[in-house]
């Protein structure tokens, strides 16, 4: 993705099959992980795939991607030894 730098002025969204998950507009900020890690905290129930859409009006670039969100909780538990015998 194209650089954000710290004065510019960022638009974010997240759709999930065509809904408005949520939406932010944010300054002070110079990564693309700091955007989405606030998009993620705002919509902290979804799971699955979304569009993320970011535009810089700053300096005139937008781009748009597919990711996977997955639930928080599943990272959290232990993992467990399966057997066949």
């Amino acid at each position: 993705m194209a650089t954000i730098n710290f004065q510019d002025e960022i638009y974010a969204t997240l759709t999930q099959r065509g809904n408005v998950i949520a939406t932010i507009k944010m300054s002070g900020i110079n990564s693309v992980s700091a955007v989405l890690s606030k998009l993620r905290s705002l919509a902290s129930g979804c799971v699955g795939m979304v569009t993320f859409k970011l535009r810089n009006c700053s300096q005139g670039w937008a781009q748009c991607r597919n990711i996977m969100l997955s639930s928080q909780t599943i990272f959290g538990r232990e993992a467990v030894q399966l057997t066949l015998f």
